[in-house]
């Protein structure tokens, strides 16, 4: 289980920042994505898996997410252009790096995977 924050746009204040804690995320489960005509109503995004590596050579951590994008509609849609960060315990904030080959657009009742990673700089954070 992971901590995830969901940030709603229409709450952001003008400095950018918004104040949202984290809650503890079953992996899998669909985020309740807003319904303000920004991304499909029709699709689903998952956290599918989260894994950590250490490089003692270089000193950094290496985060790899996993979202699945489910399309539950009748007809194909784009694929969406949409950017993670992952939160360290210590309020240290990395941003993820999408994967640069990845489908156009999603089939009706089908899902993709999009992988973003995550270079932790400090060899002492954890996710």
């Amino acid at each position: 289980m992971v901590k995830v924050d969901l940030a709603n746009a229409q709450t952001v204040d003008a400095a950018g920042m918004q104040a949202v804690e984290a809650a503890d995320y079953p992996m899998g489960t669909p985020f309740p994505l807003m319904a303000d005509g920004v991304l499909d109503k029709h699709l689903q995004i998952s956290l599918m898996e989260y894994t950590m590596s250490e490089s003692d050579e270089y000193g950094y951590k290496t985060i790899i997410g996993k979202y699945k994008l489910t399309n539950n509609g009748t007809e194909s849609i784009a694929m969406p252009n949409f950017q993670t960060e992952s939160l360290s315990p210590t309020g240290f904030t990395y941003g993820g790096t999408r994967q640069s080959a990845a489908a156009s657009g999603i089939l009706p009742n089908t899902s993709a995977v999009v992988s973003f990673s995550y270079m932790l700089a400090g060899v002492g954070d954890r996710k």
